[in-house]
């Protein structure tokens, strides 16, 4: 599955959101800068799943920036078949 994250405008200003992406056994690290993208699905990776209730996709609130300075967006995930 290819795996994207809707970023809406105006709302996320880090410039290192850092997201987990769990499956098939791994795991896979993507930092994203979300100020550079408005109303649009961003795409973090494609991945096999195994369908066995220990997959998802997370966002760490911990960006490494000055504390209060920036916000984080969290909207929606897509998955879509590859």
């Amino acid at each position: 599955y290819e795996v994207a994250v809707f970023l809406p405008a105006g709302v996320g200003t880090t410039r290192n959101a850092r997201y987990w992406t769990a499956h098939a056994g791994t795991f896979n690290f993507r930092a994203l800068n979300q100020a550079a993208y408005a109303n649009q699905w961003v795409v973090l990776g494609t991945y096999y799943f195994a369908a066995n209730n220990t997959e998802y996709v997370s966002l760490a609130d911990v960006t490494y920036e000055p504390f209060a300075f920036t916000t984080l967006a969290v909207d929606a995930v897509r998955f879509s078949p590859r």
